[in-house]
């Protein structure tokens, strides 16, 4: 388990989709990620299993965007969540 939240853990990391690099990162920028879920889904075959992506957004100190990728997390379900 690499972490969990009342009654969801995230198993894991299952892969990184979509990936832009879109400028360099040089000495002292200082950075800013936003994250967002998207794409829950549920399994149909193991009920207490699912999975979940991931947006994120990675910018510079002057708002320049850097890098955005999604990622993908295995999830375990306990309860009716």
């Amino acid at each position: 388990m690499v972490e969990a939240q009342g009654d969801v853990a995230i198993l894991s990391g299952v892969g990184m989709d979509a990936v832009k690099m879109l400028n360099p990162v040089r000495p002292g920028d200082v950075l800013t990620i936003e994250a967002w879920w998207v794409d829950l889904k549920r399994s149909r075959s193991k009920p207490g299993l699912g999975f979940a992506g991931i947006r994120c957004k990675v910018a510079n100190q002057n708002e320049e965007p850097v890098i955005e990728y999604d990622y993908r997390y295995m999830l375990a379900y306990k309860g009716n969540v």
